[in-house]
């Protein structure tokens, strides 16, 4: 596909495909742990081994250098080996949102034109379903990559191919697509985000500069459909180092975990974090070796990073950025104490500017558009020509940049706030609430656990915030002294006009507020 974002020239740039530097980390650390789950290990030479061997199989199964190959499945040693796969083979690799509805999942199949589809034994059932909801998936291949196919419409990848052994892998170059990421809606066909080699190449470098290299062991825990996994994931194995997954997140055993595997990085999302942190055994010291934890892909409210910073072990950086890219501020906790409230600043090879609704850029200190460019941006949305258009703003300057759809400013020491989503925007009697303030008071409240606030129509002020909230357990605060404990830290204009105690938020898989879920849970508190 042509691309919405050219990647700017960077002289002297030596681009080394990821299968490349697994082969060159095969030879330098072959007995050293690459990628290890809560039931298997895989040294440097065995990853590469597999890899070779399944990327062979691919190949001999009918896929070809540029086609897109699909794959569901939990996060294990066997369903990141077939990622990685499908890039030895010289494909693009569409890992599937499990969250998705089955209709949702048939349209991204449809969408993306994969070839193939690779399966865990746990997805299989699903897949057969999906592949039967459209006459177009029927020339789709299935491959099932850690079990005995039920019938002949699976191909066992598994079972060595008697001609695979003379298949040359290709050579990956910089311009071939490397993925296809379907943002996570759970109805509807999510946008397919497309990336190149040279973005992840560029990426993953970049990550190597923060300490995700060979002395590292990452901890990763989010589903591997999300870039929240992808991007560190691949950063640390293409740093030589060592990649600790599990399947699913539980405080306790997260923290055994990785206390098991001596893990110095973590990349979590602000969720996780407070679930760490409501945890009993959790403590300064549970993970001794922990240096670095990263934390992105949603809001992570101020009061949630002050608790963090004093009860963390190690540094916690929040990282502001798109599955896109074109941008990314970070925020070192510990070295900005009187800056919890921001993103960070920008990264040296981003740009972020604050634009109006007209395009033109905003003084310090007003509130508009974020928009930002850097040497990794997406080629632009799978064959969505009207998105890619909506996204893409030309500035004076003569760079183009991605339009966020987020609000913020910049303070007079250059750190961004972000202060929401421009269609979460609450406009109540003519005034602009931010729902990010009104959470940030609720979650002060020592028996809150979790807030979430959205605009509901009302009568009198055309919307009005509502909250929900979860809180600690056995807590009998009342929904009244709630509001009002809000409500004496907010201004006039940005009180709550209702609230609800929920069991949970109803959350995506990287721990974000499916809004139009809550909305419905809290339709008719207000008129």
């Amino acid at each position: 596909m042509s691309a919405l974002f050219p990647h700017d020239h960077i002289e002297g740039e030596a681009f080394i495909a990821l299968p490349d530097q697994i082969r060159q980390q095969a030879v330098q650390t072959p007995d050293k742990i690459a990628i290890c789950d809560e039931t298997s290990v895989c040294d440097w030479s065995e990853l590469l081994i597999n890899c070779e061997e399944l990327a062979k199989q691919l190949i001999v199964s009918g896929v070809t250098p540029g086609d897109n190959v699909a794959l569901i499945g939990d996060l294990q040693v066997t369903t990141f080996t077939a990622f990685l796969s499908v890039l030895f083979a010289g494909a693009c690799v569409v890992p599937l949102p499990a969250i998705a509805s089955d209709a949702a999942l048939s349209r991204m199949l449809l969408d993306s034109g994969a070839s193939m589809v690779l399966s865990t034994t746990e997805a299989a059932g699903r897949i057969t379903n999906v592949l039967g909801l459209d006459a177009g998936h029927r020339k789709i291949k299935r491959g099932a990559i850690d079990f005995t196919p039920p019938d002949d419409s699976w191909t066992d990848l598994r079972a060595a191919h008697p001609t695979a052994v003379d298949v040359t892998l290709p050579s990956l170059h910089a311009d071939a697509l490397f993925n296809i990421i379907y943002s996570s809606g759970t109805t509807g066909t999510p946008k397919g985000i497309v990336h190149d080699n040279l973005f992840r190449f560029r990426q993953m470098s970049r990550m190597h500069g923060t300490g995700v290299n060979e002395n590292c062991t990452m901890f990763v825990s989010t589903a591997i459909y999300s870039n929240t996994t992808i991007m560190p994931a691949l950063s640390v194995l293409s740093g030589g180092g060592t990649l600790v997954t599990k399947r699913k997140f539980e405080a306790k055993s997260y923290i055994e975990t990785a206390r098991k595997n001596g893990v110095t990085h973590a990349m979590l999302v602000p969720t996780l974090v407070q679930r760490l942190l409501a945890e009993p055994s959790f403590q300064t010291d549970s993970i001794p070796t922990l240096e670095r934890t990263f934390v992105t892909a949603s809001p992570f409210a101020t009061s949630v990073k002050s608790e963090a910073v004093t009860r963390w072990p190690g540094v916690i950086h929040e990282i502001y950025g798109m599955t896109e890219g074109g941008l990314t501020a970070m925020l070192d906790t510990s070295l900005n104490p009187n800056k919890l409230g921001s993103v960070g600043k920008p990264s040296p090879s981003a740009i972020i500017r604050i634009i109006d609704d007209a395009g033109s850029e905003l003084p310090t200190g007003q509130v508009g558009e974020i928009i930002g460019h850097s040497n990794t941006m997406m080629l632009g949305y799978h064959k969505r020509p009207e998105q890619n258009s909506a996204v893409r703003i030309d500035m004076p300057d003569g760079l183009a940049y991605f339009r966020t759809g987020d609000l913020g400013r910049f303070d007079d020491d250059g750190f961004l706030y972000v202060v929401g989503r421009a269609k979460d925007v609450i406009i109540s009697g003519g005034f602009n609430i931010y729902a990010t303030d009104l959470e940030d008071a609720l979650l002060l409240h020592p028996d809150v656990n979790e807030a979430a606030v959205m605009g509901m129509p009302s009568a009198a002020w055309g919307e009005t915030p509502v909250a929900a909230v979860v809180l600690s357990a056995g807590s009998d605060v009342s929904e009244a002294d709630l509001i009002s404990f809000a409500n004496e830290q907010l201004g006039k204009a940005q009180r709550i006009s209702a609230l609800k105690k929920l069991e949970k938020l109803p959350l995506n898989a990287l721990g974000k507020v499916v809004k139009s879920d809550l909305g419905k849970q809290l339709n008719g508190l207000v008129s």
